[in-house]
């Protein structure tokens, strides 16, 4: 019987599921967290070892070498719907990764990329859900796991594992909207006839939990109505929360008013509907299609947050039974290589070999009347070159008046969305703002530094400030105690996507700016 491990891991804690393979059965023996928090004595998030943590913890419980399935977070990765023609499936592979050489905000020649099917349209062409990875980010998830002594077999998105779990429990085809609370993530995933059409990964907030319950709602609506486009006809008919009722009652009842969704519990750790519990000694099966129990052991120490161990148990089950991972970046979809031909050729070699001597005969005369046809065009081509210099002057000319055309951005309506988005003049004032345009790609760039008077308002400012076509990065908060009450400074990067770059979500809701609002 082999082993398999499944981890993935953020700042804050690594989650672990250990199984044994029984045919093409997985045996959950082990389900745990290991804290990545700083110890007693200081120091920050970036100075813990997460190799030595993990390997502490598997010595601790006896956990030796086994076959290793990461999962990796969609907010590490580049993901986007591509369009491209039909096509047989092994020319495919080449197909995505040219359109998404030409999509994609930033990828290289050597980034992992792998796709998904999702549907053929009528105008012939297919939509594929494509996703591409930093090899640098796959060399550190190396480094990391060599270093804990585990060696990765697979490196899977997270979201798909999760919904893989979530497919093998509900055998309906409706569509309904996943969503899987981490330490300080939540996956938001669209499922459509049990296929993930459309997901996202949002930031929570770290404190004051009523707001951050308020920004998820906020996200889940936009996650909504972006499937809505994706989907065109098929709306969500239900959320479905990873993790049991009693962890997350509050959202619950937020999702019930606001949402009006029909609301549905996925405990990984808990058997299909119907099913009794086993009698002591006995597997307890955790799906309705098979390849997924647990052990009697691990039923009396399940996890605290067992939402959370949803993607590992879907990878677990998906590898033991031999079920291929929707997408897998030390795996991703090639063109097959082909078929060898080398007794063929060597027949066929045989055969023309003694024809090739006559053609030889007739070739060189034939060579003769080309050397004069090559004399002329060469003359031809050197008296064309004039016309291509100027062509080639042309052409770069129109590149570089494309180039404005998609780095323009409409700055006035950035500064009202940012008007009204920012708290009101007694919470936050800004001093001073940089505009500017991408070199390359399009779209523009923000630079506002102010001050605020409590650093938790930098936070929610963030959150409300990022979109779809918004990306918002800020040097956290300093405090100056010369300023009167607004001590806390702030300086955030807002960089504006263009249209053609990023699908954007419905538009927010148009609310009046608060009077005297921040400028």
């Amino acid at each position: 019987m082999s082993r398999l491990l499944a981890i993935e891991w953020d700042a804050r804690e690594a989650r672990v599921a250990v199984a044994t393979c029984r045919g093409k059965e997985a045996v959950i023996e082990q389900a745990f967290a290991v804290d990545l928090q700083p110890r007693e004595g200081g120091g920050s998030p970036t100075e813990v070892n997460v190799a030595q943590r993990l390997r502490d913890a598997l010595a601790e419980r006896g956990i030796g070498k086994a076959e290793t399935l990461v999962a990796l977070g969609r907010a590490n990765i580049e993901l986007r719907v591509l369009s491209v023609p039909a096509a047989p499936d092994e020319e495919m592979p080449d197909l995505v990764r040219f359109q998404a050489m030409r999509q994609f905000a930033s990828i290289g020649e050597d980034w992992p990329l792998d796709f998904v099917p999702l549907e053929h349209t009528s105008e012939g062409t297919a939509n594929v859900l494509a996703a591409a990875v930093a090899p640098e980010l796959v060399k550190q998830i190396r480094g990391t796991c060599e270093a804990a002594g585990l060696e990765p077999l697979r490196l899977v998105l997270r979201p798909f594992a999760a919904a893989a779990l979530l497919r093998r429990r509900a055998q309906d085809r409706r569509c309904r909207l996943m969503v899987d609370l981490l330490t300080d993530e939540a996956d938001l995933t669209v499922l459509a006839d049990g296929q993930v059409a459309f997901m996202r990964t949002v930031r929570l907030a770290s404190h004051d939990p009523e707001p951050a319950w308020r920004a998820l709602l906020g996200e889940m609506r936009r996650t909504i109505a972006a499937a809505h486009q994706q989907l065109g006809n098929r709306r969500v008919e239900l959320v479905t929360i990873c993790g049991d009722p009693s962890e997350h009652g509050e959202l619950k009842a937020a999702v019930a008013s606001q949402l009006s969704l029909e609301i549905e519990y996925f405990d990984p750790f808990t058997g299909p509907p119907g099913k009794q519990v086993p009698a002591s000694g006995e597997l307890m099966p955790l799906s309705l299609s098979g390849a997924i129990s647990l052990t009697p052991h691990l039923l009396k120490v399940l996890p605290e947050h067992p939402g959370r161990f949803a993607p590992l148990l879907g990878m677990l089950a998906a590898e033991a039974g031999g079920t291929a991972h929707a997408i897998d970046f030390l795996h991703p979809r090639h063109r097959p290589a082909p078929p060898s031909r080398r007794g063929r050729w060597v027949t066929v070699g045989a055969s023309v070999g003694g024809a090739v001597a006559v053609a030889l005969v007739v070739m060189v005369g034939w060579l003769w009347s080309l050397d004069s046809q090559i004399t002329g065009l060469k003359k031809k081509s050197f008296n064309m070159d004039k016309e291509v210099k100027a062509a080639q002057k042309l052409r770069a000319n129109a590149d570089r008046v494309d180039e404005f055309v998609s780095g323009d951005v409409v700055w006035l309506e950035e500064l009202r969305e940012l008007s009204t988005e920012l708290p009101p003049p007694e919470e936050a004032t800004v001093a001073g703002m940089t505009f500017g345009t991408r070199v390359a790609g399009g779209g523009g760039q923000l630079i506002a530094d102010g001050y605020v008077r409590q650093s938790s308002t930098i936070d929610l400012m963030e959150r409300k400030l990022r979109d779809e076509r918004h990306k918002v990065s800020g040097t956290g908060g300093g405090y100056e105690d010369q300023q009167p009450t607004l001590r806390w400074r702030f300086k955030e990067t807002i960089q504006v996507l263009p249209e053609e770059e990023v699908a954007r979500p419905a538009p927010r809701p148009t609310r009046p700016p608060a009077q005297g609002g921040a400028r």
